[in-house]
């Protein structure tokens, strides 16, 4: 996790999320963070003009650009006051791309190992253009994707929650991104399973938590159960009460967390949870 990209739109979340990274980054020894602005100007809005689009001339675009750059010098200096003393190095850049496709490119040119995004949660009252696009970035991107919320504050990362469903263990958990992880933070791994159908007593499943219990035993995970029908709750309550700075969600095929657009419960679990969540590739 050499390098951290951290989208921004300026709102108050996107810079807190910013300010998690650069303590996150320093936390785990890495050695840059480039924050990206997306600045896009669709081509309609000067030839198509309408109620839709508002037009800008060339020099509202330049001055709105010149703007953006004074704004993310602003943030760069707050972000390096924050990470002196380490060698962590904090770079910008204004991207002329919409959102996704910015970010898209900044991993292959930049290579980027990790996204950190801030949510504003399901109720929030300020428009946010990172915010609304929260699940679209986590779901397409390329790399992990740790999903801050509201006015999230850096600690020390001394308890990670692994959420998982023991179906297929071996095809859902990306073990080598989980390593890194671990071996980053040293951090305490919970397993926790949501099983209200007691799934994990079945025969059929001896096998997958054999399986995972071999995958992950340098780790010395301890292994909590909860047959609690509301699987959100359940993991927001588990972390809530073990104290936990992470919760890790596998946003594979066979997951219980199966794909960020496709199903409820990781959705909510990113943009309702009080911790960071990372969504491991």
């Amino acid at each position: 996790m050499k390098t951290i990209l951290v989208p921004t739109d300026f709102s108050k979340d996107a810079t807190e999320a910013a300010k998690y990274a650069a303590e996150l980054g320093k936390y785990i020894g890495s050695s840059r963070i480039l924050v990206l602005n997306s600045f896009y100007v669709s081509i309609y809005e000067s030839i198509l003009p309408s109620v839709n689009f508002i037009q800008l001339s060339n020099e509202e675009i330049t001055q709105k650009q010149e703007s953006i750059l004074r704004r993310l010098r602003a943030l760069k200096a707050r972000l390096e006051f924050l990470v002196h003393g380490s060698n962590i190095v904090i770079d910008y850049h204004l991207s002329n791309l919409p959102l996704l496709r910015s970010i898209h490119q900044a991993i292959d040119d930049q290579e980027v190992d990790l996204i950190i995004i801030g949510s504003t949660g399901e109720n929030a009252k300020e428009e946010s253009l990172i915010g609304r696009n929260t699940i679209a970035i986590a779901k397409t991107s390329m790399v992990p994707v740790i999903v801050c919320p509201s006015q999230t504050k850096f600690t020390p990362i001394k308890k990670v929650i692994l959420a998982c469903d023991f179906k297929k263990v071996t095809d859902t958990i990306p073990l080598n991104e989980l390593e890194k992880v671990l071996n980053r933070t040293k951090a305490e791994l919970l397993v926790l399973n949501v099983d209200p159908h007691g799934h994990h007593l079945k025969p059929e499943a001896v096998s997958e938590v054999s399986a995972l219990q071999q995958m992950l035993k340098d780790f010395s995970p301890k292994y909590h159960y909860t047959d609690d029908i509301d699987t959100i709750d359940s993991i927001i309550q588990f972390a809530d009460t073990q104290n936990a700075q992470l919760i890790i969600a596998l946003p594979k095929r066979y997951s219980f967390l199966q794909g960020l657009m496709h199903n409820s419960i990781s959705q909510k679990l990113a943009l309702n949870s009080k911790t960071p969540v990372l969504i491991l590739k």
